[in-house]
């Protein structure tokens, strides 16, 4: 599977493995929507990568049945400003906007 997120660590030039990412000179890649959320949480920089694009128009917009993280995960990938605590369904509500 593609890498669709880059992570860049608070600290620079930091190496190590953090939630099971590599990274390296502070920066690592995930394609985990939900590790790339955790990472968001804890004040990384998390970006998608140009391999996001293709995937999800190959796999469509999120919807009732997608889990926070896959929303969250979409709305970022679009650059759509959202709460990532939000209820599922109004997270949804943005995309239809």
């Amino acid at each position: 599977m593609a890498k669709q997120f880059k992570i860049t660590t608070p600290v620079d030039g930091y190496t190590g493995v953090i939630y099971g990412v590599p990274i390296s000179s502070g920066v690592g890649h995930t394609d985990d929507p939900w590790l790339a959320q955790r990472f968001k949480e804890g004040g990384y920089t998390v970006e998608p990568t140009g391999d996001n694009e293709q995937d999800n128009v190959e796999d469509g917009k999120p919807d009732a049945n997608s889990t926070k993280a896959e929303i969250n995960a979409y709305l970022d990938a679009h650059g759509i400003e959202h709460d990532p605590k939000a209820k599922n369904e109004e997270l949804l509500a943005l995309i239809k906007e």
